[in-house]
């Protein structure tokens, strides 16, 4: 809405009453687009400014009911300037800017901070007035925050859930990234699980794959649930005598089985200079992507 009213307020005289009108009708079309229970304390208009300044001033307070009398109590202070009573905010004594002189106060604004901004205008109408919705933002907030805290804890007991179901020697599976893979490669790795760690706040696993135990573990939720039998290479696994491998050169062993993956010849790939070739394997996809004549490809 601020941001709204320092693009509407024009310093054109011949304009004055359009740029006034359309700041005031997109001003009104944010408000209704609150919730009903804020819509009418999140700017204060002047009816509502004398209304709160009758509840503060009067002793006896019988024509509010309770709930408005602790909201402007709670909130708002009245100060004598000369021989006005002027309503500022109590958190910061400031005055309450009032909806009406929205935006006179605003087109000041822009013009005494030589048109710097958003940003600036805001810090200069900071200092001097105490914007209603600024709370409530606040509140909205605070609201959000409750919220997302709510939806992790449930996001956590699934995780947790999950994790619990994962036992040793459970056949899993982990993506593998596409650098290390052709397209017409296994996207998947079966493993089994060897052990579980607890050291972090979300479980992790270490694992064995076809080619060794590999040296990093997952998290819980880069698992994926394999059924079936296990593949003949994860059976009887010696654990004592098992090698170590990091993830990536496991990745490269199961999808081309081999780590030299891709060559760029700009022949028919037929000659041993050509990295595929030399590796016994077929050309990929992958593979000098703008050469259509390569002989080294799967029959």
């Amino acid at each position: 809405m601020i941001s709204t009213a320092m693009t509407s307020c024009s310093t054109s005289e011949e304009s004055e009453v359009e740029s006034r009108k359309e700041f005031y009708r997109q001003t009104s079309e944010y408000l209704k687009s609150l919730n009903s229970k804020f819509r009418e304390k999140t700017v204060i208009t002047q009816a509502m400014n004398e209304k709160i300044l009758r509840c503060l001033t009067n002793k006896c307070s019988s024509d509010f009911d309770s709930r408005f009398t602790s909201w402007c109590r709670t909130s708002f202070i009245v100060q004598n300037v000369g021989s006005k009573l002027l309503l500022c905010d109590a958190k910061n004594n400031k005055p309450v800017l009032v909806y009406e002189k929205m935006y006179d106060i605003y087109k000041r604004t822009h013009i005494e901070t030589a048109h710097a901004g958003r940003d600036k205008c805001l810090d200069s109408l900071s200092m001097h007035y105490s914007c209603r919705h600024e709370s409530y933002r606040s509140t909205a907030r605070v609201s959000y925050l409750k919220s997302q805290n709510k939806r992790q804890k449930i996001y956590d007991d699934h995780i947790q859930k999950i994790a619990d179901s994962y036992k040793n020697g459970d056949l899993v599976g982990i993506s593998i990234h596409k650098v290390d893979r052709t397209n017409c490669d296994p996207k998947i790795m079966p493993c089994i699980i060897e052990k579980r760690s607890n050291n972090t706040d979300i479980p992790t696993y270490h694992l064995i794959s076809p080619y060794g135990r590999i040296s990093t573990a997952f998290p819980v939720h880069q698992l994926i649930p394999m059924s079936g039998i296990k593949p003949t290479v994860l059976q009887n696994i010696k654990f004592e005598t098992i090698p170590t491998i990091t993830f990536v050169q496991a990745s490269k062993l199961f999808a081309r089985g081999n780590p030299a993956a891709t060559c760029d010849c700009k022949t028919k790939c037929m000659a041993k200079t050509c990295p595929c070739k030399r590796a016994s394997i077929a050309c990929s996809t992958k593979c000098h992507a703008k050469l259509g004549k390569c002989m080294n490809i799967e029959e």
